[in-house]
């Protein structure tokens, strides 16, 4: 059951407490350490893990030479996915470029079920 709180009006609002602040247009950052850009300069930075970082583009290897745009998160998502064809490469994270791929799924919108991602992340390099 729900309460309702009755709101005295005599209530001084500029008394209250400022609110607490927001993390706005900042990004989360899991990890901090320094990565030299070897290519392209990433788009804005929404998530930032060890290797990979989500962006306004989509995902992108934080040294700059790898992307995946966001119209294409779920391509061939049946077939072999992301995950699968990105972790089987000898220098990928592979728990971290999973993290980006979730990461960029929510955040970009892609349309895919619990089920296609499961299989997908399966399909991946443990």
């Amino acid at each position: 059951m729900t309460r309702l709180t009755i709101i005295d009006p005599s209530t001084d609002w500029t008394a209250l407490p400022p609110p607490k602040p927001r993390r706005g247009d900042k990004p989360i950052v899991m990890d901090e350490t320094p990565v030299k850009c070897r290519g392209e300069p990433l788009d804005p930075v929404w998530w930032q893990g060890r290797q990979w970082a989500v962006t306004s583009f989509g995902i992108e290897a934080r040294d700059g030479t790898y992307t995946i745009a966001a119209d294409r998160l779920a391509e061939n998502i049946d077939r072999w996915g992301w995950p699968a064809q990105v972790t089987h490469k000898t220098w990928v994270d592979p728990d971290d470029f999973i993290t980006a791929w979730l990461v960029a799924i929510a955040m970009h919108g892609a349309t895919v079920t619990p089920a296609q991602v499961r299989t997908a992340i399966d399909r991946a390099k443990p």
